[in-house]
């Protein structure tokens, strides 16, 4: 499952030497930009129950996996 940013912030769940303050997502960015997430976390940035309440991701268009599967190969008929 893919999800696309539709509004900028930083993922202060994702910290690291590179990104102390948080992974940086601009508007077009997929997210995430790398691993897995938590179905809540993809909730929470998809929805305005968050702290800053705001839709963050939206998902991708054609992608219909409901958040339950992560494989993101699709099948030709």
């Amino acid at each position: 499952m893919t999800y696309e940013v539709i509004r900028a912030f930083a993922d202060m769940t994702d910290r690291s030497e590179e990104f102390p303050n948080g992974r940086f997502y601009n508007c077009g960015d997929v997210y995430p930009a790398k691993g897995k997430v938590s179905k809540a976390r993809l909730l929470e940035l998809s929805t305005t129950d968050n702290t800053a309440g705001v839709i963050f991701i939206q998902q991708t268009e054609g992608d219909d996996n409901n958040g339950t599967d992560t494989d993101t190969s699709s099948s030709e008929s």
